[in-house]
């Protein structure tokens, strides 16, 4: 498994379209922030869809997501976003649209006063058994590496005691 490292707005990451790979998009961590959260994107932040959020139009934050990323932030707690989207390697959604999600959606919280340190996205379908895909440790890990995160003092948000869409 090869992961893709792109700057904090992913512009290069749907250039190879490498559907082997996992997608890392990294802003710099804050000096003063040292403890982390991971958050999955869909069912956490946005509600969730049976179809998959395939464009911006489809997103949408939940009431409370937006204020709790910007209280996260005033008690510098790095967010660490760790999200499967199937919807890429199934065909359902198109790398420029996946892009402009994330884009948009990161505006759109640093707009309300929160941020992201990193999102680690998997493309993968369930059926590819790929290391990164959640409930799998490949992103977690991933984001230990990189950031150096201790892993046993860092709490996992997600909507689902599995993951498997």
């Amino acid at each position: 498994m090869h992961c893709f490292f792109h700057s904090e707005d992913c512009q290069a990451a749907g250039s190879g379209e490498d559907n082997s790979s996992m997608i890392i998009c990294s802003g710099r961590p804050a000096a003063a922030f040292t403890s982390f959260v991971f958050l999955d994107r869909d069912g956490i932040l946005n509600v969730d869809r049976s179809d998959h959020v395939k464009h911006w139009s489809e997103f949408q934050f939940y009431p409370d997501a937006l204020e709790a990323l910007r209280r996260l932030r005033r008690r510098k707690i790095e967010v660490i976003l760790v999200s499967n989207q199937s919807a890429l390697n199934r065909g359902l959604t198109q790398w420029n649209d996946f892009l402009d999600i994330h884009r948009n959606m990161l505006q759109r919280i640093r707009a309300e006063g929160g941020d992201l340190l990193a999102a680690f996205y998997c493309p993968h379908r369930p059926d590819e058994a790929c290391d990164c895909r959640k409930p799998r440790p490949g992103m977690l890990r991933a984001a230990a590496d990189l950031y150096g995160v201790p892993l046993h003092a860092t709490t996992m948000m997600g909507d689902k005691v599995t993951v498997g869409h």
